[in-house]
């Protein structure tokens, strides 16, 4: 009877030490702010929000991660002095490349990331392509140059 009255007083003591909380943050600087139940802790690279409430027993923590995204999409390169010009856009037979750099070859792309156009020529063919949004990449001797063509 006391090893088992020894066993369940440990035991109660260490499910009573492994629920509590000890908040600390390793890093090198930032600082906390409290507003009620609501506390900001900021530190270098990252915000840890935590959030408690009495009454309704609400418990949340999360981090936010500092990290600057960029939208999905395709930025449009800007070339000096016009020196590439796609005509038609929006496009239903053909599209012309006309330019004043040589170009090397020339790949369609659909928004999935397929392939389905490979050339070199400068009056391409797009009627066997369906109606979408599709991806124009333009191969030059030391430059790659993206556009977005839309097929109607």
């Amino acid at each position: 009877m006391k090893k088992l009255t020894t066993s369940v007083l440990l035991c109660f003591a260490m499910h009573i030490y492994g629920q509590s909380i000890v908040k600390f943050s390793i890093d090198s600087g930032g600082a906390s702010s409290i507003n009620g139940n609501l506390q900001m802790l900021y530190t270098i690279g990252e915000v840890n929000l935590q959030e408690y409430s009495v009454s309704n027993h609400l418990v949340s923590e999360g981090f936010i991660d500092n990290s600057i995204f960029k939208s999905l999409g395709i930025d449009d390169e800007t070339i000096p002095g016009n020196a590439i010009k796609i005509y038609p856009n929006p496009v239903s037979q053909f599209i012309n490349i006309k330019s004043t750099i040589p170009l090397n070859f020339i790949q369609i792309y659909d928004v999935l990331g397929s392939k389905v156009l490979s050339t070199s020529k400068s009056k391409i063919n797009v009627n066997h392509l369906q109606t979408g949004l599709y991806i124009l990449k333009i191969f030059t001797d030391n430059k790659q140059i993206t556009k977005k063509i839309i097929i109607k």
